[in-house]
């Protein structure tokens, strides 16, 4: 089997959608981690599948990071391999020099505990047909930190304690091979993405999570600020306080030890758009697995006792959550509000509607900047 990267720029545009490089693609494995994937969702109508090569010098990262996962050697992460013109035409790059289609942004859409991809990609797909952008939605497994590991990705890596007992360092993790999730997207879209969708603008996104993908997403943007254009939060269950000495995930503190950087406030501070919401009716329980099945310890002696509000007194409001890193994020000159959905419970179908009106807003932000 031919190994070659087969891009947009080798094909002729007619037949993209039979080849599944438009509109919606299957799961693909990450090439830095064969443990995670990505799907995406890239409009026709808007895509130019070979943009001038000089587009591409200019929108992708201008520094590289190496970074090493266990059982590979270490590979750089930054610029994707140079661009592989097929052999038998250059009618694509004729096509492209002539072409004055813009790269399109896009939107990064991280799922909950339980995973489920293909709805961020339905209930965003009208959208990105209408402004113009594509959707990527990464899979990160469960069970890579342990077998009743279902929440590792939530803090980028793996190896950190959810109550905020601090980390292992990036060399731990790699050596023990566990999940990097960060490390992952980076790849993703500084590699991966760009080597077959070259009309696609990954320098910088639009980060979207709910319920778990919340947590992943604040984190993200605290650790790497200058790769985010904007951020939905919606109904997390944990984040990560800007203020005080916790060790992260629940705090900042050995960020460095684990990432090899600090969180940067000033940095923060430059993404003015910030979208932290939450449902009126959502009182769903969160907690780890690990978690609820200490909580219960002797449930069989005790069946009568109520153990969903047993759990519930160990986690706090998501509401809660949202305004304490309002104020924070205020407190760095960020203005934030936290808005609630009337009615709305622990569900990605009640925020949806809200969320694409503020990526919507985000979208044409992106694009007015550009023309200006």
């Amino acid at each position: 089997m031919d190994n070659r990267v087969i891009s947009t720029r080798d094909l002729p545009p007619s037949l993209l959608p039979a080849a599944r490089l438009v509109g919606f693609t299957p799961p693909i494995i990450s090439t830095l981690d064969s443990r995670v994937c990505y799907s995406l969702y890239t409009p026709s109508e808007h895509y130019n599948p070979s943009p001038p090569t000089s587009w591409l010098n200019d929108s992708l990262p201008q520094t590289a990071n190496v970074i090493p996962t266990a059982g590979q050697s270490s590979r750089r992460v930054g610029k994707p391999p140079p661009i592989q013109q097929h052999p038998d035409t250059n009618q694509a790059s004729d096509h492209a020099e002539d072409c004055a289609s813009p790269l399109l942004p896009v939107i990064v859409a991280v799922h909950g505990t339980t995973r489920q991809t293909t709805p961020l990609l339905s209930a965003f797909s009208a959208l990105a047909d209408e402004q113009g952008c594509a959707v990527v939605a990464p899979l990160f497994p469960a069970g890579v930190d342990g077998v009743n590991d279902w929440d590792s990705y939530k803090s980028l890596r793996a190896g950190s304690d959810m109550d905020g007992e601090g980390a292992d360092s990036a060399d731990d993790t790699t050596r023990k091979g566990r999940l990097q999730a960060d490390a992952a997207l980076l790849d993703i879209l500084d590699s991966d993405i760009p080597g077959r969708w070259p009309g696609l603008s990954t320098e910088r996104i639009i980060l979207q999570g709910f319920s778990g993908g919340a947590s992943f997403a604040q984190r993200f943007a605290l650790l790497y600020p200058d790769r985010v254009h904007a951020v939905s939060i919606a109904a997390p269950g944990s984040l990560t306080r800007l203020g005080g000495d916790k060790a992260w995930p629940a705090g900042v503190a050995g960020a460095k030890h684990i990432f090899g950087k600090s969180v940067d406030k000033q940095q923060i501070s430059r993404i003015k758009e910030w979208q932290l919401l939450v449902g009126s009716n959502d009182a769903a329980l969160e907690g780890s697995l690990e978690g609820l099945a200490k909580i219960s310890e002797g449930w069989q002696s005790d069946p009568g006792r109520d153990w969903v509000e047993e759990a519930k007194k160990q986690m706090r409001p998501r509401k809660e959550l949202l305004e304490e890193f309002r104020r924070e994020l205020g407190a760095i000159g960020v203005d934030a509000e936290v808005d609630v959905v009337p009615g709305g419970t622990h569900s990605f179908k009640d925020i949806a509607p809200a969320t694409i009106v503020f990526l919507r807003k985000a979208l044409v932000a992106i694009k007015s900047n550009a023309r200006d």
